[in-house]
């Protein structure tokens, strides 16, 4: 096993919505351990994350402060897999910040 540290960024729309995606590669196999979300939005923000495309189903993890928050819900997610996260409520143009922690190993 390998520790990996995996960080995504995007900036929020004219309709103060940021998505991230974050795609596991080929061949591996994520032990996620800790997920981070912070931005720069000078407005309070929320983000869900999703495992695949964001729909309620898909749902693994949210936070109504989707700024500074950091979850320790666990998640295994296998290669061609995506994690996705979504904030809504941000300042247009600021930045979405995810940070996913964990062990990689074959699968």
């Amino acid at each position: 096993m390998t520790r990996f540290i995996k960080p995504g960024q995007g900036h929020f729309d004219a309709a103060g919505e940021a998505i991230v995606t974050i795609a596991v590669p080929a061949g591996c196999l994520w032990d996620i351990e800790a997920t981070t979300v912070s931005t720069t939005s000078t407005v309070r923000t929320t983000a869900s994350v999703y495992l695949g495309s964001p729909s309620p189903g898909a749902m693994v993890d949210s936070t109504y402060s989707g700024n500074r928050d950091t979850s320790d819900t666990k998640h295994t997610v296998i290669g061609g897999e995506t994690i996705t996260c979504v904030w809504t409520g941000g300042t247009p143009g600021a930045v979405a910040t995810i940070r996913i922690t964990g062990q990689q190993r074959q699968g």
